[in-house]
């Protein structure tokens, strides 16, 4: 999972400064890549989504 992320000034249109970070799901037992657990997933996706390319 890919996040990007942006910090505003209060009444800011656009942000200071923008990062990315990654969020990998591991099995504790296994140390192997694992799936997003469901509860998360439906959080995840009801976030509202941008276009990769938008406001660049």
């Amino acid at each position: 999972m890919r996040w990007e992320v942006g910090v505003f000034a209060p009444d800011a249109e656009h942000s200071s400064v923008t990062g990315t970070f990654t969020h990998a799901f591991v099995d504790r037992e296994t140390g192997q890549s694992a799936l997003i657990p469901e509860g998360i997933r439906q959080a995840i996706e009801a976030l509202p989504a941008r276009r990769p390319d938008a406001g660049r």
